[in-house]
């Protein structure tokens, strides 16, 4: 986003360090499946203004999901009519808060008698499903703005979300952007004005500018061998990073013969349950045979080195307790199957960011740029009502444009 509005006027070269583009939106079109299928980024999360404007202009279709949500748990079906019981007085408690402190704190002061203990269990679940956040981390104040505001419709681009990307990958190339891709930046010199970035191939690019865009993870990390090093160093910029939270998400695709889970109840949109791969969803009101399982937040990162075969197992083995089947009577109905334990994805390294207590004033730092030099980017650094979505990712990248817009007029 941020190459395409700034290479109508500018020389700009974008160098990505994976094979792809994207990042953490990635249709896949193999792998098994017979249709494409998300292995990142799946849903626009209601009416999300430069998300949709780029869709139209790009005449990408995009269509409302649809479909009931149930809750499974002790071996028992729920339909998940309305909130939990205790929703409606935790909401109104978040609203009264007047400073902020992280869910696991807000809970224990407020909410730790035993009668509360189900309550409790549904916020973090919440928390750490939705939000991908660590309840000892998150801001309460941050989820209560989120949640409160919350829009109910969601949509799915028709054919999958990386036609998006490949609309401003078009965009870019015909202002004349050099897109490289296997170019892993492992280091960026700078003095005002002036920067030279060098690659895991020994390859070195001069700019007088540079927007960083790689994932509040990969930043966080400076001890990998992934790490980004900037020199001189931005250690104010480095502590406003550690200042925003970050978190994993580990994603399993099934597709099946037929939607076998329609004998079991209507039109079933999501299932939230107690099992290891806690929340599945279907393709409702699509007749896609495709079960989608996800499990976000701190256990997710725990998982980070847990080997695929063994994660599609356990997952395999929670959709046979919610709907009472044999591991060989559902590996019968499978087609294809992938997990996508984006934790260990190298050039990621997670899902996306949530705000913590501190991350308001790390926002103002690290949308300041660098002595008009070094510019940062991507969804973590988004200040508004949609985080952790791509629309976040790209109003970060055109507010960056914008910024060196703004810097070039004032040198003429």
């Amino acid at each position: 986003m941020a190459a395409k509005e700034l290479s109508i006027n500018n020389n700009v070269t974008l160098l990505e360090a994976d094979n792809r583009l994207g990042g953490r939106i990635h249709t896949l079109h193999d792998a098994g499946f017979t249709k494409p299928v998300e292995a990142g980024a799946e849903f626009i999360h209601g009416h999300l203004p430069l998300t949709l404007k780029l869709l139209k202009e790009a005449n990408i279709n995009y269509n409302e999901t649809g479909g009931e949500m149930y809750r499974f748990g002790d071996g028992v079906w729920k339909e998940a009519e309305g909130p939990m019981d205790g929703w409606g007085n935790l909401m109104k408690r978040m609203k009264e808060l007047k400073e902020d402190m992280t869910l696991l704190d807000f809970l224990d002061q407020y909410y730790n008698d035993e009668k509360y203990n189900r309550l409790r269990e549904w916020a973090k679940r919440f928390a750490e499903g939705f939000d991908a956040a660590d309840p000892a981390k998150v801001s309460v104040i941050a989820l209560r703005d989120e949640w409160m505001q919350e829009d109910n419709q969601q949509y799915r681009v028709a054919g999958g979300y990386s036609l998006l990307i490949s609309h401003l990958e078009n965009e870019c190339k015909k202002n004349g952007c050099e897109i490289l891709i296997n170019s892993h930046v492992k280091k960026a010199e700078w003095e005002k004005n002036k920067v030279t970035v060098h690659t895991a191939d020994n390859r070195q690019y001069h700019a007088e500018k540079v927007v960083i865009t790689v994932s509040a993870g990969v930043l966080q990390n400076t001890d990998t061998d992934n790490a980004l090093i900037i020199t001189p160093q931005v250690n104010g910029y480095i502590t406003a990073i550690n200042n925003i939270g970050y978190g994993g998400v580990i994603k399993v695709l099934l597709e099946f013969k037929n939607t076998f889970w329609d004998k079991y109840k209507d039109e079933i949109g999501f299932i939230i349950s107690d099992q290891f791969m806690p929340t599945w969803w279907t393709q409702f009101p699509d007749d896609f045979p495709l079960l989608t399982g996800w499990l976000g937040g701190p256990k997710s990162t725990a998982l980070c080195g847990e080997d695929d075969e063994i994660l599609l197992e356990k997952s395999m083995q929670s959709l046979c307790a919610i709907f009472g089947m044999t591991l060989n009577e559902l590996k019968h109905e499978l087609i294809a199957g992938k997990v996508f334990n984006w934790p260990a994805h190298k050039y990621i390294s997670g899902a996306y960011s949530y705000a913590m207590p501190g991350t308001a004033n790390a926002l103002k730092t690290l949308n300041t740029p660098v002595e008009d030099t070094i510019y940062f980017a991507g969804e973590a650094l988004y200040n508004g009502p949609h985080p952790g979505t791509v629309e976040a990712a790209l109003v970060s990248g055109k507010e960056a444009a914008d910024r060196i817009k703004y810097s070039f007029s004032n040198q003429i």
